[in-house]
């Protein structure tokens, strides 16, 4: 679980390097983070093999495949 309150972004970019990581929770913050950020995190995550489970207002919750 990621409660980073804006650096979600940097956690996840360093994301292939964290190979025991199985699931993911975090809340993301639309308002600290710019549209270039957000997708490139949706992207990282589509690259690492993570697939959105579930989410729920600005939490997501990925589970790796």
């Amino acid at each position: 679980i990621i409660d980073a309150e804006g650096c979600e972004f940097d956690i996840i970019i360093n994301l292939k390097k964290m190979k025991f990581i199985k699931h993911i929770i975090f809340e993301l913050h639309f308002n600290l983070l710019s549209k270039v950020q957000i997708d490139k995190i949706f992207s990282i995550m589509k690259k690492n093999n993570f697939q959105l489970v579930d989410k729920f207002f600005n939490s997501f919750y990925f589970k790796k495949i």
